[in-house]
């Protein structure tokens, strides 16, 4: 902790740094089964609806059951039939998302809003979202603050880049890269008379020369940061706007502006045993890290049924190990995150689950 400073708290409980709109010092949503804790919020959030907001939220109800039995089933699959269940299950947490959110589904012509183009390899070709027509990945990457502006294609690596749980699995074929996401932890603090409450972002030292340190402190960070200062073998980019609540037992206004800010900042979340590990992005791709992994999978799913022989490549060449990692991370991370989004709690994995 730099001096002068102390962690915050609110109602004697830490404020801690969110990707979702949280009250500010709520605990973890412990959950083994993000299932069951999904349905049931969706059960209790039907209860309170009317006309067209509650079939919504019966579709979204529908499309949980579904994914879930994709889900189910593709532990019963092997390579590549695997990926074809584990992107559907994925596709269809993405329209619980898309429906609770008003977006009216089954009224036009939806379509994925992915395509494989013909006569490339390795590519997934975003579509336009047209006029009458429901897209899909469109409307998810909207819901995400990273919309789709035109028509184009994204490479297979590409997308794999832009996937944090990937990055490590991605030097099977580029090996001499800098890593391109940075872990941080942002911290929230006061002065020592708990009057002002500022934020830092923080991140080890040696960890600047595995990356390319000049995308640390540049663009919004180095308009909305201090110049960094290192204490104690860490790096701290503190903010240079502080605020002084008039009631610290009720923060929800600033600590929500705060989170606002921050989602100018390219910050990518991984679900771990000990909850959410943020990481900078210091090569934002055009979309959120979620919709990268839903590109991988839709590319390995499609692939499968109608790509016989690049699928075949793919899997007997350099890109297998993030295909194997594709499979076993991305749903899962992308169930709790998305659960999490649906509920409105960090959604983590229990201590006790073993």
């Amino acid at each position: 902790m730099i001096d002068g400073y102390e962690a915050a708290l609110t109602n004697y409980r830490p404020l801690r740094y969110s990707h979702i709109s949280i009250p500010p010092g709520a605990d973890y949503a412990l959950t083994a089964d993000p299932w069951s804790y999904t349905h049931s919020f969706l059960l209790r959030g039907h209860d309170k609806r009317r006309g067209k907001n509650k079939k919504n939220f019966d579709r979204a109800i529908f499309f949980l059951e579904l994914a879930q039995n994709f889900y189910n089933a593709a532990d019963a699959a092997d390579l590549p039939a695997k990926a074809t269940l584990l992107y559907y299950g994925m596709l269809n947490m993405a329209k619980v998302v898309l429906s609770i959110s008003g977006v009216e589904l089954e009224r036009t012509y939806e379509h994925h809003g992915l395509t494989l183009p013909l006569g490339t390899k390795r590519k997934v070709k975003v579509s336009n979202p047209g006029a009458g027509q429901v897209s899909i990945f469109a409307e998810f990457a909207r819901l995400l603050g990273t919309p789709v502006a035109a028509e184009t294609s994204v490479s297979v690596e590409d997308a794999i880049a832009g996937v944090p749980e990937l990055h490590s699995a991605r030097k099977s074929f580029a090996p001499d890269e800098k890593n391109r996401f940075l872990a941080i932890d942002v911290k929230f603090l006061t002065d020592s008379s708990h009057r002002r409450l500022l934020t830092a972002m923080v991140y080890d030292k040696k960890a600047e020369g595995l990356v390319t340190h000049g995308r640390i402190f540049k663009g919004k960070r180095k308009q909305y940061f201090r110049p960094p200062e290192a204490h104690n073998g860490q790096v701290w980019l503190v903010c240079q706007r502080t605020r002084t609540p008039a009631n610290w037992r009720n923060l929800t206004r600033a600590y929500n502006s705060i989170l606002a800010e921050y989602e100018d900042f390219d910050i990518c979340s991984i679900l771990t045993r000990n909850g959410y590990q943020y990481y900078l992005d210091l090569s934002p791709s055009a979309y959120h890290h979620l919709c990268n992994a839903l590109i991988v999978m839709y590319y390995l799913g499609t692939a499968a049924r109608y790509r016989p022989t690049e699928i075949s490549d793919v899997l007997a060449g350099d890109l297998r190990q993030s295909v194997t990692e594709a499979c076993a991370l991305c749903p899962r991370q992308f169930l709790y995150q998305i659960a999490s989004r649906i509920t409105g709690s960090l959604c983590v994995i229990p201590y006790a689950r073993i």
